[in-house]
């Protein structure tokens, strides 16, 4: 088959077929590669570092592990450079990147928001969410003082709604629920930060027992038992021999038995989410329906970073709020100097083990500033 004109969207369903065979194929085939390739690597690097080997080495045994340290390394130095120095240059990935988007979101991504952030080298804050694990809004949240509320109207009597580029709307409550310390496995209170909704054209589906059933997106997750832990789990991956968590009187209840079905076949619809307020990451999570589900993953806009200006700290939102509006920076050096830079100012740093050069806003707290 010529793949130089083939698409996906106007092919016939048998070329298609042929198409994915293919790839499956093509997949299989590099993947014995690289398994046989690691298996080899990891083999020599045994051999040579076992004292029961006449011709064992450590020093070439420990170089094979400092070549893989080496290539992380230089992995991380180049991405670096790409996002730091590149990126905003890079039109034509902007573009096939905010085409994608619009696929998925539609109408409610903003286009030209997104294409006109890429090129300052500042992407809205609001792209680094990940709205994937949403409830429909008929789900029965528990709270607190063990009442229960559907998600749809906490979000309605919620206050102070934000909307993104992506039409994700958020409101602030005033509400407790209850939730797991995934750490410890136990029960626990905690403050909504806000609860959130959007419009998804994807499957639903039903996950259920006997006794009580949650609705949720295909990319939803929710949390089973596994190897005495929690463990994402998506619809389609559930089964009558998955254990799920439903809350009990005090405790969590571990229960099997449980059957997955579609229930909507990427009909546009709302549905929700709920961020609680904690100091920690252990409680991504919300009883629906009286079945733990995993919220949404998210880079949040409260996430601390560390500056050169901000030792102790501050806010991604605070620091580009901040900075978004200035044009001139002070920046102190480890001997306490003083440097003052207009935001288009190039500045020689260190990063990494490697010289390159930065604007202003983009120096990072490790790194070393050449006066």
């Amino acid at each position: 088959m010529d793949q130089t004109n083939f698409n996906p969207e106007t092919c016939s369903l048998d070329e298609l077929k042929a198409r994915i065979d293919e790839l499956e194929n093509t997949e299989e085939f590099y993947n014995t590669m690289q398994l046989s390739t690691k298996i080899f690597i990891n083999s020599v690097y045994g051999v040579f570092g076992t004292a029961f080997f006449n011709l064992a080495d450590s020093d070439i045994a420990e170089s094979i592990t400092l070549q893989g340290q080496d290539l992380i390394k230089f992995s991380v130095i180049e991405i670096n450079d790409y996002i730091n120095n590149l990126w905003n240059k890079d039109y034509e990935g902007h573009k096939r990147i905010a085409d994608r988007l619009k696929k998925i979101f539609g109408d409610s991504f903003n286009y030209d928001q997104f294409l006109e952030s890429a090129k300052k080298n500042k992407i809205s804050l609001e792209t680094a969410q990940v709205y994937g694990d949403s409830v429909v809004g008929d789900s029965w949240i528990t709270l607190s003082d063990d009442s229960f509320m559907m998600i749809s109207d906490l979000f309605n009597e919620g206050t102070d709604t934000e909307i993104d580029q992506f039409g994700k709307e958020r409101v602030k409550s005033n509400r407790s629920i209850y939730c797991v310390d995934l750490t410890t496995g136990k029960i626990d209170k905690k403050p909504i930060k806000y609860v959130m909704r959007h419009k998804v054209n994807k499957r639903l589906y039903k996950v259920f027992n006997d006794y009580t059933y949650v609705v949720c997106t295909e990319d939803h997750s929710l949390l089973k038992y596994y190897d005495t832990n929690f463990k994402e789990v998506k619809p389609d991956d559930i089964d009558k021999d998955t254990f799920l968590f439903l809350k009990g009187e005090n405790d969590l209840l571990c229960v099997s038995g449980f059957s997955v079905e579609c229930v909507s076949n990427r009909n546009v619809a709302y549905v929700y989410d709920i961020e609680v307020d904690s100091d920690t990451d252990n409680y991504h999570n919300f009883f629906a329906n009286g079945i733990l589900v995993h919220n949404t993953d998210s880079v949040s806009k409260d996430t601390i970073i560390r500056t050169k200006k901000h030792v102790d700290g501050i806010t991604i939102e605070d620091f580009y709020e901040e900075n978004s509006e200035k044009d001139v920076f002070e920046i102190k050096t480890e001997s306490g100097k003083i440097i003052r830079y207009n935001k288009n100012d190039k500045v020689k740093v260190k990063r990494s083990d490697k010289i390159i050069y930065v604007y202003p806003d983009d120096i990072l707290y490790e790194d070393e500033i050449f006066t």
